[in-house]
């Protein structure tokens, strides 16, 4: 099997060269970037993606992909405490009965853990993806502020692969088999080029904590 650096290094090249493939077909203006925009790109793909990226997959060599997922997953919890301290959200009931629920199952995923003596430096590193994943979730709401989300999501992606890369340089391509290359692909695809651009289309949309046209923003 491959490294966990392997992977997440071929991971983001991987979608860095789908998606850049896909622009400069499909739309070659995209790939025209002030520094401003790359300030931005460079801050979320190596600040957040990539410790977010590493904390996760680390994670996953000490606890089950199941927990790891879990407490990732507890993320709607933090990014609503950090809306209400930072942007004064008005919690509806409607959340506070969700966040009910996400408490529950977050005491769920701790006895659980607790129960199978997980170490504690697994549940350490799900924690701190998920805190650096909703900072991230903040951060993306005010950068797509006057930015294309297929941009900006190109060059998030480019600077985590680079990042990746140079911290520890992926394995050559002709040693790999043609599974791992079809594993990688789907990989870079699905939930990387996709899965980020489609989050970031979305937050430009509708917002992450509110509606973006809502004038108390």
């Amino acid at each position: 099997g491959l490294a966990e650096s392997d992977l997440l290094s071929y991971r983001f090249l991987g979608a860095t060269l789908i998606m850049g493939v896909y622009l400069l077909i499909r739309h070659p203006h995209m790939l025209r970037v002030g520094p401003v925009t790359l300030l931005k790109a460079a801050i979320l793909g190596i600040g957040f993606y990539s410790l977010q990226s590493m904390c996760y997959f680390k994670a996953l060599t000490y606890i089950p992909a199941s927990t790891s997922t879990l407490i990732l997953y507890i993320y709607p919890l933090t990014v609503t405490i950090l809306s209400v301290l930072l942007f004064r959200l008005r919690v509806t009931v409607a959340t506070w009965i969700s966040l009910i629920f996400i408490i529950l199952g977050c005491a769920c995923v701790f006895s659980d853990a607790f129960q199978r003596a997980l170490p504690p430096v697994g549940i350490s590193l799900a924690l701190g993806a998920m805190l650096i994943y909703s900072i991230y979730l903040i951060t993306i709401q005010f950068f797509l502020r006057e930015e294309h989300p297929l941009r900006l999501t190109f060059y998030a992606i480019l600077f985590s692969g680079l990042t990746f890369s140079i911290i520890h340089p992926p394995v050559r391509p002709s040693t790999l088999t043609a599974m791992q290359l079809g594993l990688l692909f789907s990989i870079a695809l699905v939930p990387t080029v996709f899965a980020i651009t489609f989050l970031f289309r979305a937050i430009e949309e509708i917002g992450l904590y509110q509606p973006k046209n809502d004038p108390s923003i």
